[in-house]
């Protein structure tokens, strides 16, 4: 992202098929506005049913009864309703909130549209009447596109219907068993893909028909609201305001399809988007990432079933952060005073400089291999150097081809106190402000010479400075490190220490 742009974030609600058991659970524990949020749909839904929602969630296997529709779909939008209370309390509010087929109902409740006692209501009603068609109807998943979908179940419009749109090849089908059933050995022939959802309840079908009037009723006192956060409508396929989350748009709810894909769709046409799944478990950020490959954007989820889910929170955060949205830290960790700025680089404490000369091995010479297709020429042009020279007190360490003294000369001219010494002398009581490094220029090419001279050299300069508190520049000149147009010869030991000198000059600034 671009931190200087809007970044529009946009909480996700999914439907059911993210439960597992103990969800939440560690959540509940480590944090307080997970679980107080937790506790307060509890006690409204109290007044629907005649279960408890927290003891729901703590269940084992054997005693669970989230395999229930009329219980895992309250339970699972409370779990929604606590996520993006979570979200919000480490600072990250939603701008859009997008609901996929129930999971309206949770956005509806944190976008502000209607109270926690209406969502209790609605999912409520909507669950208890679904299970009434428990047993009746299937739903599948293809890889066809709306318009081959659309065309595959002429002749079945009583039965069947297209009931999600994820993605622009991620149709679910949803209807009659025995009509899903010659539906899909039809795509089985054409080797096309087809799978049967786990589900017994045929959601967004004809067969809702029977239930949405019901449904409608039930709700026509709720008391939707308008709010500052936009919805939009995986049911009409646009922004809805929120006093028309009325009874009639419910009944849309269940029966109309899920325009999940085209929601998504919309949304990317705004330039920077955050998508963040508000669920115990992954359900549609592969859908949206199917959606996002061409956007400036990103999908991530909550927490993921049966792992740390206080370590993928804020794994989850980690990744938004990583993606240069603007994360209040202060929020998450409340009693910093200031933050401290990191190395460029996580240096690891250990120590690779050598503590002695080794003894060096002569290498076997090799076959020359033709590489010339893989090399890249540098052009360098030769220019006059008449620098001004700021240091006042420079050390030479002296070359053996007494080149140093046409350097010490020329710096004396310009008024500098120069100090030559040779490659072994003491270091003792010598201050500079600058260090000309000129042992390292010279014709020889074997290896231990070049470390004796260069790197070792170099080792040793840098502690006496370090131990002295002196930080003078380091100037290290060398001979055959680049290939030059006029000077073809290359001395790859050379090369090497202007190597290490970046490595220095990291270390060392």
């Amino acid at each position: 992202f671009d931190a200087n742009q809007k970044i529009k974030t946009v909480f996700v609600f999914p439907g059911q098929g993210a439960q597992w058991i103990s969800m939440g659970k560690a959540l509940m524990e480590s944090e307080p506005v997970y679980k107080s949020e937790l506790e307060e749909c509890a006690a409204v839904f109290n007044k629907y049913v005649d279960w408890n929602l927290i003891e729901e969630i703590n269940k084992p296997e054997k005693e669970s009864r989230l395999h229930e529709i009329d219980i895992v779909q309250p339970v699972l939008i409370a779990v929604e309703i606590a996520l993006a209370a979570l979200w919000m309390s480490k600072g990250i509010f939603p701008d859009v909130v997008v609901g996929h087929s129930m999971g309206e109902i949770a956005a509806a409740y944190v976008a502000g549209n209607i109270s926690l006692d209406d969502a209790a209501k609605i999912i409520t009603t909507r669950s208890k009447l679904m299970k009434q068609l428990s047993g009746k109807g299937e739903m599948g998943a293809t890889d066809l596109t709306v318009e081959e979908a659309n065309e595959l179940l002429k002749g079945y419009e009583d039965k069947l219907s297209v009931a999600v749109m994820n993605s622009k090849n991620s149709t679910v089908i949803s209807g009659e068993p025995t009509a899903l059933n010659e539906v899909f050995a039809k795509l089985e022939a054409q080797g096309r893909f087809n799978r049967k959802v786990k589900v017994d309840v045929a959601s967004h079908s004809p067969q809702m028909d029977e239930i949405k009037q019901d449904l409608f009723h039930a709700l026509e006192s709720i008391q939707p609201q308008n709010s500052t956060i936009q919805f939009f409508s995986t049911a009409t396929n646009e922004i809805v305001n929120g006093a028309n989350l009325d009874a009639d748009y419910w009944t849309k709810n269940l029966r109309n399809p899920v325009q999940f894909g085209n929601a998504v769709q919309e949304i990317l046409k705004e330039s920077q988007i955050a998508f963040i799944e508000m669920s115990p478990h992954s359900l549609l950020v592969h859908a949206m990432n199917e959606n996002i490959q061409d956007a400036n954007a990103i999908a991530i989820s909550s927490y993921t079933r049966d792992k740390n889910e206080l370590v993928e929170f804020y794994t989850n955060i980690s990744e938004l952060h990583a993606s240069n949205f603007s994360v209040d830290w202060k929020s998450i960790y409340p009693n910093i005073g200031e933050f401290v700025l990191l190395p460029n680089y996580a240096w690891q404490k250990e120590r690779y400089w050598f503590d002695q000369k080794p003894e060096f091995v002569v290498a076997s010479s090799v076959a020359k291999k033709d590489i010339s297709k893989n090399l890249y020429n540098i052009n360098w042009n030769e220019i006059k150097l008449d620098a001004t020279i700021t240091a006042k007190n420079i050390l030479i360490i002296k070359d053996i081809y007494e080149h140093y003294i046409i350097v010490e000369n020329a710096l004396k001219q310009k008024g500098c106190i120069v100090i030559s010494i040779d490659l072994d002398d003491s270091l003792e009581g010598i201050k500079a402000d600058m260090v000309i490094h000129m042992r390292s220029f010279y014709k020889e090419t074997a290896f231990s010479f070049y470390f004796e001279c260069g790197i070792l050299s170099l080792q040793r300069l840098i502690n006496h400075f370090n131990a002295t508190n002196q930080h003078p520049k380091i100037c290290v000149v060398t001979n055959g490190s680049f290939i030059l147009n006029q000077d073809k010869n290359a001395n790859l030991n050379a090369s090497m220490l202007t190597g290490v000198l970046r490595t220095l000059e990291n270390e060392h600034e």
